[in-house]
């Protein structure tokens, strides 16, 4: 109505689990548990609905990148985060977990609600700087619908604090162990808690065995080292009593640095990090139908326009920049489609961006839902009426040189095998992203995901997986020996 539009993520449960009872209650908690969270740095649920049985949760889209995928990012391209931003990002998520610890129910009382998947997948970036933290699919509270089934854990291993393992109580304290774990894989580059198994991490959690970050990153402050030790203190008696206790110390940290850190540099080392994601996105948000109401070509990246969209205007796009026809539908049309922008959610769920116009009438139920466009990445609909014409350009494809140890590793590239000995990968130079996967028997898997917009070369070196031998038992006088 009157040009009105929003980009919004509808989050959804598989045709195959939503007959499943305790997948829909989990969706149903995570829906009534985040709707009642409005701040800044917690990601929006707006609505929930039921289309033909099909539940589905309308939240805000954060148009950014995860923690993990901005430091794999810096990890292929060679940069370094700084220790600053690590503390600065961590902070911000604080503010927004006190938030949902804070949270009453309609008579006032606490509902003590605990996210208990703190991890950095979990936390977004968004291009203009913003942090959010998502994803509440297995926070638990008091008067939840749904509950975690005796001796099953839910997260991930390697976030969890060692009460919430051991079936325990678990409070806000146990969110404020896991920020201590993000930050200090955020200020290090490693995991503390490593091992072969999920039993040996589990044991080293247990018994707070990790090695202090200054051994690992010797060039970390004491202060902010202080920070992560007492955020990760085994015992939560311990550890910061609040998220918000531990933003303190974190903002005292931050005012003793002599650079600045905020949210305008946040959105600039984004830029740089993705400046290629940003087009990419952009172009196609502004080549679908969804033309805004005046005719301008407004930027819809939460109002950081990028340079690279303003050259859109001016010229020709190009066959690496130029997406395949966009297909229209309606919200019922996107379960058959195959959706191209996922983000897997508790092993379960599935995020899909769209466009999508509700015309409403007071405070009354959606009238009418007007078509959505649904958005590809990687591959066009099967089935397309339209082709939109393209000025094609003809670039040398990238040349990918694999280094990879050993040599008899299994390889698959978006999940499809390599042939044995292959060294060299052609790929066109269209700025896509892929994933490749070595594995050999007695070798621990890795994956890596590289960009095809230029030459280079892929070095992997898996890691053997070392088993105990077991020592033979020998009775002394025994007739068998």
């Amino acid at each position: 109505m009157a040009g009105f539009q929003r980009l919004v993520a509808i989050k959804i449960i598989h045709a195959h689990l939503s007959r499943e009872t305790a997948f829909v209650k989990m969706f149903l908690d995570e829906a009534r548990l985040a709707a009642g969270i409005h701040h800044p740095n917690v990601g929006e649920i707006m609505e929930v609905g039921d289309d033909d049985g099909l539940l589905f949760m309308v939240g805000e889209l954060v148009m950014g990148q995860s923690i993990s995928e901005l430091f794999r990012r810096a990890g292929h391209t060679g940069s370094k985060i700084s220790d600053d931003i690590s503390a600065w990002v961590i902070s911000r998520v604080c503010l927004g977990l006190h938030a949902a610890h804070e949270l009453l129910d309609h008579t006032g009382k606490s509902l003590k609600l605990v996210h208990r998947d703190v991890s950095p997948k979990n936390i977004l970036i968004s291009y203009n700087g913003t942090v959010k933290l998502i994803d509440f699919g297995v926070a638990h509270a008091q008067g939840r619908l749904s509950h975690t089934d005796a001796g099953t854990l839910k997260g991930k291993i390697g976030f969890m604090p060692p009460e919430q393992i051991m079936g325990e109580k678990v409070d806000r304290r146990g969110d404020v162990f896991s920020l201590g774990v993000v930050l200090y894989k955020m200020v290090t580059g490693r995991a503390p808690f490593r091992g072969e198994s999920d039993g040996e991490r589990i044991h080293k959690i247990l018994q707070g065995n990790f090695e202090p970050p200054r051994k690992i990153a010797p060039e970390l402050d004491g202060v902010l080292e202080d920070i992560i030790l007492r955020a990760m203190a085994t015992k939560p008696d311990e550890r910061f009593s609040s998220a918000a206790q531990m933003n303190s110390d974190l903002e005292s940290y931050l005012r003793t640095r002599t650079a600045s850190v905020g949210s305008l540099q946040m959105a600039e080392l984004m830029k740089e990090m993705f400046e290629e994601d940003i087009f990419e996105f952009q172009y196609r948000l502004q080549t679908s139908s969804a033309e805004p109401a005046n005719g301008d070509q407004e930027d819809l990246l939460m109002g950081a326009r990028s340079d690279a969209v303003g050259s859109l205007k001016s010229e020709p796009p190009t066959a690496a920049g130029t997406p395949a026809a966009i297909e229209h539908g309606t919200i019922r049309r996107m379960r058959s489609s195959k959706l191209g922008l996922g983000i897997g959610i508790a092993g379960a769920l599935l995020a899909v961006a769209v466009i999508a116009w509700v015309v409403t009438s007071g405070g009354s139920e959606p009238e009418k839902v007007a078509p959505a466009v649904v958005l590809p990445v990687t591959e066009p609909e099967p089935k397309v009426e339209e082709e939109i014409p393209v000025v094609e350009e003809e670039k040398p494809p990238s040349m990918i040189t694999l280094d990879i140890e050993p040599k008899n590793a299994v390889i698959s590239v978006d999940g499809k095998s390599v042939e044995k000995g292959t060294t060299e990968l052609s790929f066109p130079a269209d700025g896509l992203r892929h994933e490749l996967k070595a594995s050999a028997a007695g070798y621990v898997d890795d994956i890596v995901t590289f960009v095809s917009d230029k030459d280079q070369t892929i070095e992997l070196h898996l890691k053997r997986v070392w088993k105990k031998k077991k020592k033979k038992l020998k009775l002394k006088g025994s007739p068998y020996g």
